[in-house]
């Protein structure tokens, strides 16, 4: 067990907390220290990428070489700034770095992104021996240190701020992530940036020399912006630590933990590219359960999960009905349901009398309920509707959205619209299903139940011919699941967040 060097974080009551951080996701002022005219280097694409991310705040070079690079004002040194500026990332070589950060603690710099690499990841004495020295000056001067070899952070609200190695720009939203892998991060903004999933906060913590992953779990728990956390974790060095911010930030927010390192080839690989301790495996997962985490298997079930916390109401059972475009992928996802411990219910008397009204009279009177192939568009909400109308039922499970969509798309495409005047009707049709998703989406907030879809039609949806109703759905927050498999795990995790919350001892309200 290592002693955290910055451990004030870990009693800084919450108000503290969240202004310590301000420097790091809302800062007004961002040094990048050396900046570079070369776009093969680094300190060009950081400076590139933090004004291609449309960051509002004032924005400085550090070069002694240059007077400007890309139209920003370049100063010789740190000292030489205009102003004291919140948040510097360095990009020097490693020899150069701990004066870099000492330099911005004498200058009053408040926080600092060591993005180099070289560190406490190599199997190198004197690397290791600088590492210490940064967060001994770190833990003296009281300057919030990230990093050393991290990838840098994101923060769209307030000042659009995307700053490091990133060049993926997702918008404002819930979804706050902190990553002890640079590229693990770099694919959670990708990921989002394609689903229009909005991110609060994103932090590549790297080597974790003062700042760990804990600490940004704490700040996450107190901050407004930030609603879902997902965290990926190769290894920790104080576990006790660790779990008493999982244990009280999981008692705020939900938090998705996905677990790098899970074999032996992965732990090796793990010390060998961040520095961090792999843990006992089977013992930490079940800890991190335990605290109120949510535990996934890998990084794209994590951030599909911290999605769904974001926009999805939690259910208050099991109890799940599948609507169905067909009967195959109705019969898959019974199965998945079942796998994943929920209840495939039959259906109540109630939802059977109203859907007699809706469908086809040969329709199956069984659930899943297939939709038996309709053209009719409005079938799948108002099928959607009178199950959620029902007190028997705790979720949905939409199975085959898209459909029309797609078939525009591909009709669009070819010369056959043209020559038989079909524009007309494939606009229609579209716009029938766009329609249809737009009120299943509505239906969320108007029942206070969740509303989990999957469709085969996700696999094309990002391509030349972009399915118009899964990227609408995504626009309103309903992520459409690749598999029913996929969309019965990401449920059944949302009736554990459920269940730990009703175990959760109340207790009075207090400021955060």
């Amino acid at each position: 067990m290592n002693a955290c060097p910055n451990d004030s974080l870990r009693l800084m009551p919450p108000p503290e907390l969240r202004q310590r951080f301000h420097a790091l996701f809302e800062p007004s002022s961002v040094a990048i220290v050396g900046a570079s005219s070369s776009p093969l280097k680094w300190g060009f694409r950081i400076l590139f990428n933090t004004i291609m991310g449309g960051y509002k705040g004032a924005l400085y070079a550090v070069n002694p070489k240059h007077s400007e690079i890309l139209g920003i004002p370049c100063y010789p040194g740190i000292s030489a700034l205009p102003e004291t500026v919140d948040l510097a990332l360095i990009v020097l070589p490693p020899k150069y770095v701990v004066g870099a950060v000492r330099e911005c603690a004498e200058r009053g710099v408040r926080a600092v992104i060591v993005i180099t690499a070289g560190f406490g990841e190599m199997n190198d004495p004197a690397a290791q021996s600088a590492q210490a020295e940064l967060a001994r000056i770190a833990a003296e001067t009281g300057i919030l240190l990230v990093g050393p070899n991290c990838a840098g952070v994101a923060s769209p609200i307030p000042n659009s701020l995307y700053s490091g190695m990133l060049y993926r720009y997702p918008g404002g939203g819930g979804m706050s992530v902190v990553s002890q892998s640079g590229n693990v991060g770099m694919t959670t903004l990708t990921w989002a940036q394609l689903h229009q999933v909005g991110i609060a906060r994103f932090v590549s913590s790297g080597n974790e020399a003062a700042v760990r992953c804990e600490d940004y779990l704490r700040f996450f728990a107190h901050d407004t912006h930030t609603k879902a956390i997902l965290a990926y974790v190769e290894g920790t060095r104080d576990g006790r630590r660790f779990f008493e911010a999982l244990r009280e930030t999981a008692a705020c927010k939900p938090v998705v933990i996905v677990k790098g390192g899970r074999t032996d080839a992965g732990q090796r690989a793990a010390a060998s590219h961040t520095g961090s301790l792999a843990s006992a495996v089977t013992l930490f997962e079940s800890a991190c359960r335990q605290a109120g985490a949510n535990v996934v298997d890998d990084i794209y079930q994590g951030m599909e999960l911290a999605s769904a916390f974001v926009h999805q109401p939690l259910p208050k059972g099991r109890r799940v009905v599948i609507v169905s475009e067909g009967g195959g992928w109705g019969v898959i996802g019974a199965d998945a349901c079942a796998a994943a411990g929920l209840e495939v219910v039959p259906l109540p008397e109630e939802i059977i009398r109203e859907l007699d009204a809706i469908l086809p009279g040969w329709w199956s009177r069984n659930n899943p309920i297939d939709l038996v192939a309709g053209n009719d568009r409005s079938l799948m909400s108002r099928s959607v509707e009178a199950v959620l109308k029902s007190e028997g039922v705790d979720a949905v499970l939409v199975l085959g959205v898209g459909y029309m969509c797609s078939r525009s798309a591909r009709l669009r495409d070819s010369k056959v619209v043209e020559d038989l005047g079909l524009a007309k009707l494939i606009e229609v049709a579209t716009n029938m299903e766009l329609h249809d998703v737009q009120r299943i989406s509505g239906l969320i907030d108007l029942y206070e139940k969740p509303i989990i879809a999957a469709s085969d039609t996700v696999m094309l949806a990002y391509g030349p011919s972009p399915n118009e109703a899964i990227r609408e759905m995504e626009r309103l927050g309903v992520y459409a699941y690749a598999s029913p498999s996929n969309a019965a795990r990401t449920l059944a995790h949302l009736v554990d967040r459920y269940e730990f919350q009703q175990r959760i001892p109340r207790r009075p309200a207090r400021n955060q």
